[in-house]
């Protein structure tokens, strides 16, 4: 039996065994005269609140181990759905677009719950565990604003525009588009400001693959803003460019790449198209021939040296220059004084160009000649010379023909990567005397300048013969650097290869095909043609070969362009081959700039810049 009292402040215990309780007496404890004392309590309390605190140490570090986990997760699903919304922007999918847009806004919704909240504001105070989190909460505030402003938002509209030209009866509605200028101006603003707080979270002590991580998606999010800026410029102006409210009249030149100009042909066709708050309809068509031959506009000095006088004066010539600004302005004022209408703006396209976009069309009959969406370009730039002997009746078809697939184009029967890849390859262009609309087009790069960007080499073709024989010729281009020092290039190599692939009877093609006349710079069946080559800004020509054989040269200038312009001709089967060396301050991002030729897939197939690196070295 156990008694206690307390005598000068110490508990006194004693324990007496219970009769025939001989274990219990044996090995029972005996604590008389010592007790327990007070800092015994308190190493017994300190052990129990240790025990405690441990438990909840445990417990809490679970707990934030868990949520690292599932940031890592979230952060993972977001990371791993960004190919895919490429992908999918890439085909045109709307509905795969908005499938992963969906999936976006739930990760990064939880990557953003899952990196806060106290654990998180206690771990941004240890020491190198900072190091970790804030990295992670300031990328999970980034994905949470965004997605609370923009993808989540995006994700609930419809996002048919991009798969499918949004033309109904012949009316684009000219606010189609505005659903999406708040949400992608919200878009411009917050990934600006995110990628300004991510820039500055210090990453030193970060381990690697948390910092690999927060900076690509400070990539992913930088490579976002330059469409995020095209579309906050463009969207905005679309109801004006689609004349709500109003009228406009437009002037679209279906250029002829079967008689080669610098971009791409003759002014095949004029054509009058009419737009009323959204409403296309087609005016009159016209031959560039209908256009009165005199003098619209003076031209320069520099474009009397390289083009003889003619560009203003012949409406076919206009586009001898290669700046399409210059060539819509000539267009522009040909058809106000001739006609008597000042257009709103010039849009540009090509045969090849229009079999893009009409990739899907049923096929039409237009005068005996059947259009589907793959032989547009051989119908309009060969069957139809053959099928029309004389030519004005092949003019007046080519423009009837022209106007007709356009007219179908405007009827919502167009492939929107077919416009993208026409934009890409210069055959679909822009212009507008107006400033605003200027920008827009400037945007969308359809606006065709060239002069302009300095870090391009130019290389253009502008028929000789007045024959229709450019449909059989086709150009390689092939660049690359020759020299490099320090790792940048000195010394850049531009190969031009031109072949005349017409193996038929040359007998058998009408004259105006062949050509031959007593202004042609060629016998009947040869092809004759300047080529003009625009060395980038920096950099002079020091060298220019013929087929292998160094020949002289003259450089002219043009808008601060230095440009050798070259005479060739060649037969049916031959080629020529125009080698030029150029040196000097050469960007490393030099761009080639080719005319557009019959041939399709111009910039992979017949432009090769595998050439265009720089080692280290």
């Amino acid at each position: 039996m156990a008694t206690q009292e307390w005598e000068d402040g110490v508990l006194r215990v004693d324990d007496e065994p219970v009769p025939g309780d001989r274990r219990r007496a044996r090995h029972g404890r005996h604590w008389s005269g010592k007790g327990l004392r007070g800092r015994d309590v308190r190493r017994l309390v300190g052990l129990c609140l240790v025990g405690l605190v441990s438990a909840v140490a445990v417990g809490t570090l679970t707990t934030f181990g868990l949520q690292v986990l599932a940031a890592k997760d979230a952060a993972d699903h977001v990371q791993a759905s960004i190919q895919p919304a490429k992908d999918a922007l890439k085909a045109r999918d709307a509905e795969k677009i908005t499938e992963v847009l969906t999936q976006i806004s739930a990760a990064s919704a939880a990557f953003d719950e899952y990196t806060h909240g106290p654990l998180w504001d206690l771990a941004a105070k240890v020491p190198w565990v900072k190091s970790q989190v804030v990295p992670l909460m300031a990328a999970g505030s980034a994905m949470g604003e965004l997605n609370t402003q923009v993808i989540e938002p995006l994700s609930r509209q419809n996002l048919s525009l991009i798969q499918k030209f949004p033309i109904k009866d012949g009316r684009i509605d000219p606010y189609v588009a505005q659903p999406f200028v708040p949400i992608l101006a919200d878009a411009q603003t917050v990934i600006t400001e995110q990628d300004a707080k991510l820039g500055a979270v210090d990453l030193t002590g970060t381990t690697g693959k948390i910092s690999s991580g927060f900076i690509k998606l400070r990539d992913n999010l930088t490579q976002v803003l330059p469409s995020l800026t095209t579309a906050n410029n463009v969207l905005p102006m679309v109801p004006q460019l689609l004349a709500a409210g109003t009228e406009r009249t437009y002037l679209v030149m279906v250029q002829n790449n079967a008689e080669i100009r610098a971009t791409g042909g003759i002014g095949g066709a004029l054509i009058e198209v009419h737009v009323t708050d959204g409403k296309i309809s087609m005016g009159e068509y016209r031959s560039l021939g209908d256009l009165t031959h005199s003098t619209v506009l003076p031209e320069t000095d520099e474009e009397l040296a390289l083009f003889g006088g003619s560009m203003t004066y012949f409406g076919q010539d206009m586009n001898y220059t290669p700046e399409f600004p210059r060539i819509a302005e000539i267009a522009s004022a040909f058809w106000a004084r001739d006609f008597g209408d000042v257009p709103s703006g010039v849009i540009s396209i090509d045969p090849v160009a229009l079999q893009y976009i009409l990739a899907k069309i049923q096929p039409v009959t237009i005068e005996g000649l059947t259009f589907k969406g793959s032989n547009i370009a051989d119908t309009l730039l060969r069957d139809s010379y053959l099928t029309f002997p004389d030519s004005a009746n092949q003019d007046r078809f080519f423009g009837l023909a022209a106007s007709s697939l356009f007219s179908q184009a405007m009827k919502g029967d167009v492939d929107i990567k077919g416009v993208i890849k026409g934009i890409k390859e210069r055959r679909i262009m822009a212009w507008s005397p107006a400033a605003d609309e200027t920008a827009v087009f400037d945007a969308l790069h359809v606006d065709g300048t060239f002069l302009g960007h300095g870090d391009t080499v130019g290389l253009f073709i502008n028929d000789r013969t007045g024959a229709k024989l450019g449909y059989y010729v086709d150009a390689k281009a092939t660049l690359a650097f020759s020299q490099c020092a320090a790792g940048k290039p000195t010394e850049l190599t531009v190969n031009y290869d031109l072949n005349f692939n017409f193996s038929g009877e040359m007998a058998a093609l009408p004259d105006y095909v062949a050509g031959g006349f007593y202004f042609s710079d060629a016998p009947r069946g040869d092809f004759a043609a300047y080529v003009f080559m625009y060395a980038p800004l920096g950099a002079q020509v020091t060298d220019f070969k013929v087929n292998g054989e160094s020949t002289a040269f003259e450089i002219l200038p043009h808008d601060g362009r230095s440009v050798l312009k070259y005479r060739i001709q060649i037969s049916p089967g031959e080629s020529v081959s125009l080698t030029y060396t150029l040196t000097g301050d050469i960007s490393a991002n030099v761009t080639p700039v080719v005319t557009p030729l019959s041939t399709p897939d111009v910039y992979t197939k017949w432009v090769d810049t595998t050439g265009l690196t720089c080692g280290p070295g």
